[in-house]
């Protein structure tokens, strides 16, 4: 603790902060979305809330006070879409079972060694693909919103394209500020009065079948490995840092494997949103930086913990603009897989 106190800084504790708040922008709302096509419920889409806050704040927090250098950890975007598009062919409990054999995947990967020598057997190509198909469906969306509310919609896509220009990498967060900014203007929408209370855990148990497995686990853990831990880890090593990368990707996937039933269905390294916490703006000394990693994941667990609180804040905005939030944000991910494929 001594030593937190030590190497503590208001820019690191910011940058991590910008990193929560880049890991849950838009994909938050996707994940109401991949909840809602399994058939959850509202008091179980909360206890996805607070699985995912806890198992990624927590992993986050430990791996960067262990390792001294910044782990950012987050859920898979991907993983929801795939979720969203294949979700109402299995029933909750499947996908639960489905979950945790995707952890254990990840944890039996991570700590045996072998990580690197599997992926190099899957071709590129192959998972940009599956990327695509999954995620193209949300583009296509967005632009078939333009039909109603078009003022709205061309006004999101204005405000993203400028900060793209000028902001690329917090594009996304002040295109989601504006839009709810914009939501009473455009659309008929009025800020909820919250009630800011602790969230309840539900247990959900698993169920195992083979067209999950084959179907929602794998394609899972498939699409977490290409995207966020290839690119997380490669991340992290161009700031100079030496990876410990069995153990960041078994204690990840073991996290996912516990929090599963409660509807943790990721617990990955970030890739895009970890250079925020990396870059050496969040303190001049690399081994100082590990404070950034530990802010994100106390504001990862925050969010856990007022789960209820968010989900009733995210689940009374108008469709259209979840819709055309969901679209936007996948749009530069549409566009790399395509063009990787």
């Amino acid at each position: 603790m001594q030593k937190i106190l030590q190497d503590f800084s208001i820019p690191a504790v910011f940058a991590g902060f910008i990193t929560f708040l880049i890991g849950i922008s838009v994909s938050a709302i996707l994940v109401i979305q991949a909840a809602q096509a399994l058939g959850a419920s509202s008091e179980q889409i909360t206890s996805w809330f607070w699985a995912l806050g806890l198992g990624i704040g927590l992993s986050g927090l430990i791996l960067s006070w262990k390792f001294k250098y910044p782990v950012a950890t987050a859920w898979s975007t991907a993983g929801l879409a795939l979720i969203m598009a294949t979700g109402s062919g299995y029933s909750l409990n499947e996908a639960i079972g489905a979950f945790l054999v995707g952890g254990l995947l990840t944890a039996i990967l991570g700590f045996s060694g072998i990580f690197q020598k599997a992926l190099s057997y899957i071709p590129q190509s192959l998972t940009s693909a599956m990327l695509a198909g999954v995620l193209l469906k949300f583009g296509i969306s967005l632009f078939a919103s333009l039909q109603n509310d078009w003022t709205f919609v061309l006004s999101l896509l204005a405000i993203y394209v400028i900060t793209k220009r000028l902001w690329p990498r917090y594009s996304i967060v002040f295109t989601a500020l504006a839009g709810i900014a914009l939501c009473p203007v455009f659309l008929d929408f009025h800020m909820p009065t919250l009630e800011w209370s602790l969230a309840k855990p539900v247990w959900i148990s698993p169920e195992f079948s083979w067209s999950a497995l084959l179907g929602l686990a794998l394609p899972l853990f498939v699409i977490s490995m290409a995207s966020q831990y290839l690119p997380g880890i490669a991340m992290i090593k161009s700031y100079g840092y030496k990876p410990h990368v069995n153990q960041l990707i078994g204690w990840t996937g073991l996290t996912q494997v516990v929090l599963a039933p409660f509807g943790c269905y990721s617990v990955n390294i970030a890739a895009i949103s970890a250079a925020v916490s990396l870059d050496d703006q969040v303190h001049p000394d690399p081994s100082k930086r590990y404070i950034a990693g530990i802010s994100c994941g106390f504001f990862y667990v925050l969010m856990g913990l007022f789960a209820a609180t968010l989900t009733s804040l995210l689940m009374s905005f108008p469709h259209i603009f979840i819709v055309a939030l969901a679209g936007i944000a996948l749009l530069g991910t549409i566009s790399h897989n395509i063009a990787l494929a």
